[in-house]
């Protein structure tokens, strides 16, 4: 059995590793850095601070939840947030009280941000009323800078809306778990004739019906915004799909398929990891589930055609 599809288990393996490397590199609310947050809280900024992300459109944070501390930065195409430990913060605590009492006169971070020394002296005014409150009491002082805008009704929806979105990232071994089983299958199915026996063993068979099995994860929900942000809402899955969705994504959807795909169930969409907040959105097509079902009838057709001209040519 492993010398008859030794290459087909290569190939898995090496998906699966694939897989588990993109994996830590996406992770839906990554751990941050102390100082990142202390700057985004404080506008203070610590010897180890060396800037961030110079296109961010503006910063924040989260009030604390489930013993993590929260900040972000909102660009164009979505909002990214990472989390930090209360341990993390008290360790730089001591240097934060020092550098509130001092005016903010410079800079490290890029200029490309629309933040000024106003903006963050600000923050910093703000942090130094906290910290004169809780008479420099560095753990009430952590939970009185997260919380401060908890209840600020300008914010409601942007917190109801992180609150979304770390409740999304609770279920992302779930989107691992299903890439992990439904990628290897498709390959299996797509590159390695006769894994599934008489299934797949067909050339015209695995090229008629490859690219619509790609799809019928998005049709169910999974990485509902994959030609609105690129590849998006899941790990490898979407960077499959939006290759797969080149030579089919310039034909339009029917009036008929819309209503249809309106009304299927989205059950991967639970499972699926959204981008959150975007300021704008880009809409670059989709792929027609009637194309991919076109093109899987006239690659049929075509193959029935070729056996039956070989055939007479053999007679």
């Amino acid at each position: 059995m492993f010398n008859r599809h030794k290459h087909a288990i290569l190939f898995v393996v090496i998906l699966i590793g694939l897989l588990a490397f993109t994996a830590q590199k996406t992770v839906p609310i990554p751990t941050g850095d102390a100082e990142d947050y202390w700057e985004f809280a404080c506008g203070v900024e610590l010897e180890k601070f060396d800037g961030y992300f110079p296109y961010a459109d503006w910063t924040g944070i989260f009030p604390d939840k489930d013993g993590w501390y929260f900040y972000y930065y909102q660009e164009h195409h979505g909002r990214h947030v990472f989390k930090v430990s209360k341990q993390s913060l008290l360790e730089q605590a001591g240097e934060v009280f020092t550098l509130l009492d001092q005016k903010i006169f410079t800079t490290v971070q890029d200029k490309t941000r629309g933040d000024t020394l106003a903006a963050k002296n600000k923050r910093r005014q703000g942090c130094l009323k906290i910290k004169e409150v809780v008479n420099s009491n560095k753990d009430r002082f952590i939970d009185e800078v997260s919380s401060r805008n908890k209840n600020d009704i300008d914010r409601a929806s942007e917190i109801e809306s992180f609150h979304y979105q770390w409740e999304k990232g609770k279920v992302y071994w779930a989107s691992i778990l299903f890439e992990a089983t439904f990628l290897p299958f498709w390959w299996l199915f797509s590159f390695h004739s006769g894994v599934f026996g008489k299934l797949n063993r067909k050339l015209s068979t695995r090229l008629a019906f490859s690219p619509l099995l790609l799809f019928v994860p998005h049709y169910l929900g999974y990485a509902p915004y994959l030609f609105s942000f690129g590849p998006s809402g899941g790990i490898l899955y979407p960077l499959f799909a939006m290759l797969i969705s080149l030579p089919f994504g310039w034909v339009p959807f029917n009036p008929i398929e819309i209503e249809l795909l309106k009304v299927l169930p989205q059950p991967l969409s639970y499972i699926s990891q959204v981008p959150f907040s975007p300021m704008a959105m880009s809409f670059s097509g989709s792929v027609s589930p009637t194309i991919l079902c076109v093109f899987a009838g006239i690659v049929l057709f075509f193959s029935k055609v070729l056996v039956k001209f070989r055939a007479k040519n053999r007679s």
